[in-house]
């Protein structure tokens, strides 16, 4: 989430460092039977617990669409939608074409459960794209080392991308080293759509990146509205394909860092979704 002390509050949820903070004073109650509790339960218990946290979350409720701050649930709202935007896998092209904005963020499903009330939790449209696992790390590493979109980003890439000359590199220090939790843009997928404990995605609709304009449409209909599809934030460079970027030793590295998303997702190193 991309200023006023408000802003800087909700900056981080959703982005990681504000998410862990949460996460570690949340011990007192098992995640996973937080998780099973149904959400009317589960959001007294973290209003109560943690009234820092929901407070920003439901702040997002109502704020208004600015240019210097594109992060509202708003209009997801008034859509009656929740779109689980996982980093690159299309979701800022489809947020804006859909919402206007950028929607909130980053924020994990489990997140969503506690800004919206019980109702909407169960009855609003949930949905999210995903992507292969090979060609989302590869994306995501020239994203940031390109510098990425916002502040931040430049700060992750110092943090993930710099300390490597190459993307050989990065694959055998960052990925095969186990950063790959501390850094929202190599964040395994399924952490953001399934919730603690469960094997399942917590949503109704999972695109795929690799057939984002049929699965849109599948979404716009869904919602019954009509939104072009405009392509943002691509990342740049002449590449190509991204399967030329590994050795067999450094797929294997992402093959097993990212295990559950190939399973869950039904991946394969050569391909989309099978």
């Amino acid at each position: 989430m991309d200023g006023s002390d408000a802003m800087a509050a909700a900056r981080g949820v959703g982005q990681g460092s504000e998410d862990g903070r949460h996460a570690a004073r949340m011990n007192g109650m098992p995640r996973r039977l937080m998780a099973a509790l149904p959400p009317e339960i589960h959001r007294a218990y973290y209003r109560l617990r943690d009234p820092g946290y929901y407070g920003k979350l439901q702040s997002l409720r109502t704020r208004k669409i600015s240019p210097d701050y594109p992060v509202t649930l708003a209009p997801m709202i008034a859509r009656r939608a929740v779109f689980v935007h996982i980093p690159k896998c299309a979701g800022l092209s489809v947020t804006n074409a859909l919402f206007g904005c950028r929607g909130g963020g980053h924020l994990p499903i489990t997140a969503y459960r506690l800004a919206l009330t019980g109702r909407e939790y169960r009855e609003f449209f949930k949905f999210t794209f995903v992507r292969n696992p090979w060609d989302r790390v590869h994306s995501a590493y020239r994203f940031l080392r390109a510098g990425g979109l916002v502040p931040e980003d430049a700060a992750r890439a110092e943090r993930s991308i710099a300390p490597y000359p190459d993307f050989d590199a990065f694959v055998r220090g960052f990925i095969d080293g186990g950063d790959i939790w501390s850094a929202l843009h190599f964040r395994p997928q399924y952490a953001f759509v399934c919730m603690t404990g469960r094997s399942a995605p917590a949503v109704d609709f999972v695109g795929r990146y690799e057939r984002l304009d049929d699965d849109y449409r599948h979404v716009c209909a869904r919602l019954g509205v009509e939104a072009p599809l405009a392509r943002m934030n691509p990342t740049g460079g002449s590449e190509g394909d991204y399967r030329r970027a590994y050795s067999d030793a450094t797929a294997e590295i992402v093959a097993r860092a990212y295990a559950r998303d190939v399973e869950l997702f039904g991946y394969s190193f050569d391909g989309g979704a099978s």
